[in-house]
């Protein structure tokens, strides 16, 4: 038998949406970003190292499939990244959004492929709004 082991690569989808309002006055465009826990490096690919993870946002009236989450539109960063039509956009975009109007945005993660951390962790998502 040979040394290499073939490792599961865990991922899942968000089961209900966060809502995100505009409660301003003004029309809104959303930028997205994501703080990393202790330990842990957010890539925008395919987590391929101990202590990597992927976060990847979407705006869509319903959830999503595994399948329309790509990196190059959908993975966070800890750089505030603003939405676009494509950039992070389903159904919904976070781009242009009217006072009180309300998008849905789904998450799917990825697991690092291996961890040495044993403790339960947060990763934190900031929304920011700009006028626009």
């Amino acid at each position: 038998a040979s040394g290499n082991r073939s490792r599961a690569r865990c991922s899942t989808v968000s089961t209900s949406a966060s809502t995100v309002t505009n409660d301003g006055n003004v029309t809104e465009t959303y930028s997205l970003s994501v703080t990393n826990p202790a330990g842990w490096t957010a890539v925008q690919a395919a987590p391929s190292a101990a202590e990597e993870y992927a976060l990847l946002a979407q705006f869509n009236v319903a959830a999503p499939t595994a399948g329309s989450f790509t990196y190059a539109n959908y993975a966070l960063s800890t750089t505030s990244t603003a939405c676009s039509a494509t950039k992070f956009a389903g159904d919904q975009t976070g781009l242009s959004v009217a006072t009180s109007g309300t998008r849905s945005l789904w998450f799917r993660f990825n697991a690092p492929t291996s961890t040495s951390v044993t403790t339960q962790q947060t990763i934190t998502v900031t929304v920011t709004a700009a006028a626009g």
